[in-house]
Formats: C-alpha cells, structure tokens, sequence
C-alpha cells in the first residue's frame, strides 16, 4: 500500500457537506459512505477522513469498540495510510462475520508529536495509541472485539 497524498481541504469539505446533506435521512453508514465514494469517484478512505470536518454527523456505530483516526497533522505522519489498513481490517472482519469495530476521523487528538494518532474507546476504557501501527492496532483490536 503507497502512501496516498495529503488531503484536499476544499475536497473534504465538500464531501463533509455531501455527508451532512445525507445525514438527513438517517444514520450515516459504512454503506452510504462506500455509496458516495462510488458516486463522486473518490475513495473510501477520503470519504471516511471527511467525517472529521464535522465530528456531530450521526454516524452508525453498531459496535462496542469505536476507533478515531487523526487526520490533521497526523496525515502527514501515517494517519492515512493507518485509515486505509483499518478500513480493510474492519471489511475483513465484516465478511467473515466477526465482530469488528466502529471507525471515524476526528481532525486532532491533541498528541500531534506522536503520530500516527488512533482513538479507541469502549467497554474497556480509552486508549489513546501513539506511534500507531497497522499491525499493532490489528492486534489491539482484536484484543477488544474478539474477546
């Protein structure tokens, strides 16, 4: 996996606005968000990393483990290419029926020197990871999901 571009601010913002715009009609889905990647031909990962434009969108979070990506300054230091493993992961998981986790992109976690920075918060408490890693939030998370 190459490491994508910086995000486009002005992208983001229009697609922040597409995803307030269907937050009209319900809770904002991993499937409406593969929707609107496919209709307005970008990617998913951009249009999950757009969420963190505005943090008040309804997003479906139908499991116990919710993870938040930083994609301010952390981009620049691995937040997306973190988002993109994450986004397989929790398709992986999805497929084979196990239990997977919720995923969304806050635009600062307030650790901008240890970047890559994820979130993740549930029954177990929070866990802000620094220096995060595909693999070891691979296995941090299956840690809380599948225990």
């Amino acid at each position: 996996m190459t490491d994508p571009a910086p995000l486009d601010a002005m992208l983001m913002a229009d697609i922040a606005e597409e995803l307030s715009d269907l937050a009209g009609e319900g809770r904002i889905t991993r499937a409406v968000m593969e929707s609107l990647a496919q209709d307005i031909e970008v990617e998913l990962y951009e249009v999950v990393a757009a969420t963190a434009m505005n943090p008040g969108l309804p997003l479906d979070r139908p499991h116990a483990v919710s993870v938040e990506v930083c994609v301010g300054r952390c981009q620049f230091g691995g937040g997306l290419p973190i988002l993109q493993s994450l986004l397989q992961l929790q398709a992986e998981w999805g497929a084979s029926g196990q239990p997977a986790f919720n995923l969304a992109c806050r635009g600062c976690l307030d650790v901008c020197d240890f970047a890559p920075a994820v979130r993740i918060s549930g029954p177990h408490g929070v866990l802000v990871e620094q220096f995060a890693t595909s693999e070891g939030l691979a296995d941090i998370l299956r840690a809380l999901c599948q225990s």
